[in-house]
């Protein structure tokens, strides 16, 4: 009854843009009390619904499908946020939304549940939204299937400015066919944040992902945080810093690095003048039992590079592990 009176009370507002009905429990019910104004207020409609949100919700996959088709109404919908669990069903309902919404700009999905087979249902409307510029599809249980389906549907995202796919596991496989259909569009040029954490990329993947973005100088932000890259994955992407003069975020926390991987990232880190924060957490140069001159080597390496990077505000060496000579060398490096 609530969402009934809501719904028909929308109706009476003909200047709505923004929607925000998160918090909320929202079955098929409630979902269906607020169709009549989705579909009937011609400003919504036609020119507006530029924010409409259903962030933390509480949405049967029933009710999200209803919202969705509904949503087919709002040809300019322009921000959809639908950060719940609306699951495979919903996110075909929302595929033959976004056949319909052309000119939306920001997708939100984290924690939707979707699975592979939501992103495959997606996969064909996403080649429609040319104007797309955030996607977030974070913690929605997507394989290697799901990534080359989001990868297929991007391949004509030429406006696209940030993906997020973190808390997945795509694991190498996917990470290619990210890349690949990254690569597709535009040569990515307009891509500036990519968040992959947490996917099990390891090193294999993490090269063939860079090998798909050596055009795409204007990124700014890359997160490869908990990817067991380990020191083969940062020698990897050591020798592609080159390729982002302008990167401002880098975060490669807890990925097994050790001495060699430090010690080529150290070498490369100049490459990127710009860098304001960098996550190094679970680094491992040695320890107060272990002397070892190459993790003594590393430090000393970092500490010359991190002295180089004048625009660099955040360093994260959480549970990192060095040597007293190591730290030492770090240190008396800095100035």
């Amino acid at each position: 009854p609530g969402f009934t009176a809501l719904g028909n009370a929308l109706q009476l507002c003909p200047r709505l843009t923004s929607l925000d009905i998160g918090g909320n429990f929202i079955n098929k019910e409630g979902a269906t009390g607020l169709v009549p104004a989705l579909q009937k207020c011609t400003t919504l409609r036609r020119l507006t619904a530029r924010s409409f949100r259903l962030s933390h919700s509480s949405i049967e996959a029933e009710g999200a499908a209803v919202l969705c088709v509904a949503l087919s109404k709002c040809p300019e919908l322009e921000r959809l946020d639908l950060g719940c669990d609306i699951g495979p069903l919903g996110a075909t309902a929302l595929a033959g939304t976004l056949s319909h919404c052309t000119l939306m700009r920001t997708l939100e999905l984290s924690r939707a549940h979707i699975g592979n087979e939501g992103a495959a249902a997606l996969s064909s409307s996403l080649l429609k939204c040319r104007h797309l510029t955030r996607l977030d599809l974070s913690d929605n249980s997507l394989t290697e299937a799901g990534a080359t389906a989001i990868g297929t549907g991007l391949s004509h995202a030429q406006n696209l400015a940030e993906l997020r796919f973190d808390f997945n596991r795509i694991e190498a496989e996917g990470a290619a066919a990210l890349g690949t259909g990254l690569s597709r569009f535009a040569q990515c040029t307009s891509l500036t944040n990519l968040n992959l954490c947490a996917n099990d990329v390891g090193a294999e993947g993490l090269a063939a992902l860079l090998g798909s973005l050596r055009c795409c100088s204007s990124i700014a932000s890359l997160k490869f945080g908990d990817n067991d890259l380990c020191d083969e994955g940062a020698v990897i992407l050591a020798e592609s810093l080159h390729h982002f003069p302008n990167l401002l975020v880098l975060d490669l926390n807890t990925n097994n690095i050790e001495s060699r991987g430090i010690a080529a990232l150290a070498l490369a880190l100049p490459k990127c003048p710009l860098l304001k924060d960098f996550d190094l957490t679970h680094i491992d140069l040695g320890d107060e039992h272990n002397e070892d001159d190459t993790g003594r080597e590393a430090a000393a390496l970092l500490g010359d590079a991190l002295s180089q990077l004048t625009m660099l505000e955040r360093l994260s060496l959480d549970y990192a592990s060095f040597c007293d000579a190591g730290f030492a060398a770090l240190v008396s490096a800095l100035p």
